[in-house]
Protein backbone atom coordinates (compact mmCIF):
# COMPACT_ATOMS: atom_id res chain seq x y z
CA UNK A 1 0.00 0.00 0.00
CA UNK A 2 1.56 3.51 -1.03
CA UNK A 3 1.36 6.57 1.06
CA UNK A 4 1.43 10.52 -0.42
CA UNK A 5 4.16 12.31 1.15
CA UNK A 6 4.54 16.07 1.36
CA UNK A 7 8.30 17.12 1.99
CA UNK A 8 8.25 20.95 2.84
CA UNK A 9 11.33 23.10 3.92
CA UNK A 10 14.39 24.62 2.53
CA UNK A 11 16.14 23.46 -0.31
CA UNK A 12 19.07 22.22 1.30
CA UNK A 13 16.23 20.46 3.86
CA UNK A 14 14.37 18.93 1.13
CA UNK A 15 17.39 17.53 -1.19
CA UNK A 16 18.35 16.07 2.20
CA UNK A 17 15.94 14.35 3.20
CA UNK A 18 14.95 13.08 -0.23
CA UNK A 19 18.03 11.74 -0.76
CA UNK A 20 17.90 9.82 2.75
CA UNK A 21 14.59 8.12 2.02
CA UNK A 22 15.94 6.72 -1.87
CA UNK A 23 18.75 5.75 0.02
CA UNK A 24 16.63 3.42 2.56
CA UNK A 25 16.63 -0.02 2.27
CA UNK A 26 13.27 -0.03 3.45
CA UNK A 27 11.02 2.67 1.51
CA UNK A 28 10.40 2.75 -2.34
CA UNK A 29 9.48 5.38 -4.23
CA UNK A 30 7.14 5.36 -6.82
CA UNK A 31 6.71 8.92 -7.89
CA UNK A 32 8.19 12.35 -7.66
CA UNK A 33 6.82 15.76 -8.27
CA UNK A 34 8.57 18.48 -9.95
CA UNK A 35 9.81 21.43 -7.38
CA UNK A 36 7.19 23.80 -6.05
CA UNK A 37 8.47 27.16 -4.31
CA UNK A 38 6.52 28.67 -2.31
CA UNK A 39 5.16 32.21 -2.31
CA UNK A 40 6.20 35.02 -0.62
CA UNK A 41 9.08 32.13 0.99
CA UNK A 42 11.92 30.45 1.01
CA UNK A 43 10.67 27.22 1.14
CA UNK A 44 9.70 24.60 -1.40
CA UNK A 45 8.02 21.86 -1.51
CA UNK A 46 7.70 18.16 -3.43
CA UNK A 47 5.31 15.90 -3.25
CA UNK A 48 5.81 12.00 -3.22
CA UNK A 49 4.40 8.64 -3.21
CA UNK A 50 6.21 5.58 -1.99
CA UNK A 51 5.60 2.11 0.07
CA UNK A 52 7.62 0.08 2.43
CA UNK A 53 9.52 -2.67 0.36
CA UNK A 54 8.55 -5.94 1.49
Amino acid sequence: MACKLRLHGSVDEVGEMLMGLKESENIKILSESKVYEDRNSDYIRIYLEAEVKE
